[in-house]
Parts: C-alpha cells; sequence; structure tokens
C-alpha cells in the first residue's frame, strides 16, 4: 500500500471540505452550525485517526499508561486529570489523539469567528501551516487549543475577559511553558498600528538571521534554573541541563538554523503585501500581522534553538490569516492594484510554499504517513526510532 497517496489523498479532501466549511461559516459563524460541525468532524477523522506521527504520539503512549497508575507530574495536573479520566472509563490512548484533534478545531473555529470575512481560506491554510506541529506537540497544542478559545473572547470585546483569564490558566494548567503566550498577546494587543513598515520589518529579520549566535543565549542560564521548578515540562530543561537546551537544536545539537530562499520569499511576500492589504481590514488584522511579525523575528532563533520553536509556531499561526488577506485584496476581490509582473511572481512563491507541504511526504519514510487502519505490525517504539533518526538528519541540513 502506497501510505503516501493515502495520506494526501485524505489531506487534500480535508483542506476542500473545510474550505467548503469556511464558505457557508463566513455567513454563520455559530460553532453548533452545520457548518461548523462538519468541520470539527472532519479534521478530526483525518486528524484523529492519525497513527505514530511525531515524537509526542509515540512518547505519550507510555505517559498515557503511567499517568493512570499515578506516575504523573502534579504540576499540569489537569493534562494529568485527562488522561486519568479517559482510562477510568477505558478509552484507549487513540481516543486522546481523537480528542486532541477535536479541540484544536474548536479552538481554530473560534478564532475564525473573529476572522470571518477571510475563513473559507484562512481555515484550510491555518490547518496545512500547524498540520506537523500539531501532530508533533501534542500537549502543547491541546493547550493552545483551549487559549485560542480565550483568545476569541479577547479579541471580539477588545479586553481582558474571564473567559481570557480562565481559558489561560486552564491551558497553563495542560502545558505550563504556555504561561508566557496570554501575556504577549495582551502586550501586542496594545500596538493599534502595524509593528513597523515593511522595509524596517524585513531588515531587523535579516539582522537577527545573520547575526545571531546561539551562545547570547547563556545569558539567560541562570534565569532559566531558577524557573525551572515552575513546570514538569521546564525541569527536564534545568538542572544544570540549562545550557544544553538554550544553544541547541534537535536533542542539543547544534543546527545551522538556514532558512531557504523560498521560504524567505513568501515570507517576505506576507510581510510587504500583508502590509498593504491591511487597509482593507479592521483592527483585528492588525493585530494578527503584528502577532505574525513576532513570529517572522523569533524564526531565526528558534530555527536553531529547539526550545523556542514552539512559541515561534503559536505567532506563525496568523500567517494564515495575513495570507488570506492577500489573496483575497490582491486576487479574488483586486480591491488594490498591482502590476500583473509582480502578481505573477507572488502567485509563484505562494504555490511554491503551499506545494512543499505536499510533496515533503515524497522525501521522507513513508511510515511516517500512516493511520490506525494501515499501521500493520508497527508499534509506538518502531515509530519513535524512524521519527528520532529523521529528525536528528534534518537538524543537521
Amino acid at each position: 500500500m502506497n501510505y503516501r497517496i493515502v495520506y494526501i489523498v485524505l489531506l487534500f479532501l480535508m483542506l476542500f471540505f473545510l474550505y467548503l466549511s469556511g464558505k457557508i461559516f463566513q455567513r454563520k459563524t455559530r460553532l453548533l452550525s452545520m457548518s461548523g460541525l462538519f468541520a470539527i468532524i472532519v479534521y478530526t477523522l483525518n486528524e484523529g485517526l492519525r497513527f505514530g506521527r511525531g515524537l509526542d504520539y509515540n512518547l505519550y503512549m507510555d505517559s498515557y499508561t503511567e499517568i493512570a497508575k499515578g506516575w504523573g507530574n502534579d504540576k499540569e495536573f489537569l493534562f494529568n486529570l485527562i488522561c486519568k479520566s479517559f482510562q477510568y472509563i477505558h478509552i484507549p490512548y487513540q481516543g486522546l489523539i481523537i480528542f486532541m484533534s477535536f479541540m484544536f478545531m474548536v479552538g481554530v473555529l473560534f478564532l475564525m469567528k473573529q476572522y470571518k470575512e477571510v475563513i473559507p481560506l484562512a481555515l484550510p491554510l491555518l490547518v496545512l501551516f500547524s498540520l506537523a506541529s500539531v501532530e508533533n506537540m501534542i500537549r502543547w497544542y491541546l493547550g493552545v487549543s483551549i487559549f485560542l478559545i480565550g483568545l476569541s473572547s479577547f479579541l471580539e470585546s477588545g479586553k481582558i475577559t474571564g473567559t481570557y483569564i480562565m481559558t489561560s490558566l486552564l491551558a497553563i494548567l495542560i502545558h505550563t511553558a504556555i504561561i508566557p503566550i496570554p501575556i504577549i498577546f495582551i502586550l501586542v494587543s496594545y500596538i493599534k498600528k502595524p509593528m513597523l513598515p515593511p522595509i524596517f520589518s524585513i531588515i531587523l529579520f535579516l539582522s537577527i538571521y545573520l547575526l545571531f549566535k546561539v551562545d547570547y543565549m547563556l545569558y539567560f542560564e541562570d534565569v532559566f534554573n531558577k524557573i525551572s521548578f515552575l513546570s514538569a515540562s521546564f525541569e527536564k530543561y534545568g538542572d544544570e541541563r540549562a545550557e544544553y537546551w538554550l544553544t541547541g537544536g534537535f536533542a542539543g545539537n547544534e543546527v545551522s538554523g538556514k532558512i531557504g530562499l523560498g521560504e524567505m520569499g513568501f515570507l517576505f511576500v506576507l510581510v510587504i503585501f500583508g502590509y498593504r492589504a491591511l487597509e482593507k481590514f479592521n483592527h483585528k488584522y492588525i493585530f494578527a500581522y503584528n502577532i505574525f511579525l513576532l513570529g517572522l523575528f523569533l524564526l531565526p532563533i528558534s530555527k536553531k534553538i529547539e526550545l523556542l520553536i514552539r512559541f515561534d509556531q503559536v505567532f506563525l499561526l496568523f500567517k494564515a490569516i495575513i495570507l488570506s488577506c492577500i489573496l483575497y485584496v490582491f486576487f479574488i476581490e483586486k480591491k488594490i492594484k498591482c502590476h500583473w509582473v509582480v502578481l505573477s511572481f507572488v502567485f509563484m512563491l505562494v504555490v511554491y510554499d503551499g506545494a512543499r507541504y505536499f510533496v515533503t511526504p515524497f522525501k521522507s519514510n513513508p511510515k511516517k504517513y500512516l493511520y490506525v487502519w494501515n499501521k500493520g505490525n508497527e508499534t509506538s517504539y518502531s515509530m519513535l526510532q524512524i521519527w528520532l533518526t529523521d529528525s536528528f538528519k534534518n537538524s543537521q541540513k
């Protein structure tokens, strides 16, 4: 069986159905509408029935059993409570994966309610851009999913609401490392215009990319060791291991941190054309643009420091919203005129970036794209070895 073909076909169908759901959800943005429920079901089935994808999927399979035996860490007791509750009613580990997939789409739909002008494109694009990271860091994104529910309330009201505070606390009880995220989003909300003009954003990005050295992170070693007691997630990074994590990529190894020209060109398109598209949208889109810029500036650092990747990926979720604005303003509704040569170049960069999500499976181990029905004799242990080996190889490129 060609696992890659099955994966690509199902991925394409999922994105297509999410686009159709987004078209209807745009007119009636209620989570319990038929369009909302359809989007949740489509995503939950496709992602919830995956097998062995990502390091966390395979690592947490044993943890799921250990937590039920009382071996979990009480500092993040909500995640432990979920695992214990599921096992108490005899839900297998795959049921936890299905639940996490369900929660992610619920969180995304809450966020999309605030960006209804671009939902049809933004919904499938956000799912596509986040796919690998959501599959790889399952507990982190369960917390992020809950946080997105509160973020929707924050964006709608324009102030810190009880829902925002509550969901932030719940997210932190899932994964304590989420603590900085709600604070950063609040701080960014006070910036009422684009953080920087495009030319300065690009110069700052290139400066960080060319000048940043991992040794700079050693200045934070003492602080990092002092806060590591806050979380089971941080404890493994502390205890005199901070240097290992603060200056290394995969498993503490030094990585090149290289960003391809195609990816860089695509990001610059978002910076330049996203800035121009903002004039056709409200302040919520300025917020999304600024969060994206934050992710852009952090990207060269996170490419070299594994520990920061999870934070940067949350900020870069918003590039789906910015790209959707660009596509609507310049290509679909054509509210802003631009020379066809420039638009053709932009379109090629967008297609190039999107195509890599469908091409990558053909360049890696086909067993990294299994579902529960075609896993054969594979186990979490055999899958973990595949992912560890490939992750190490990729980190050295």
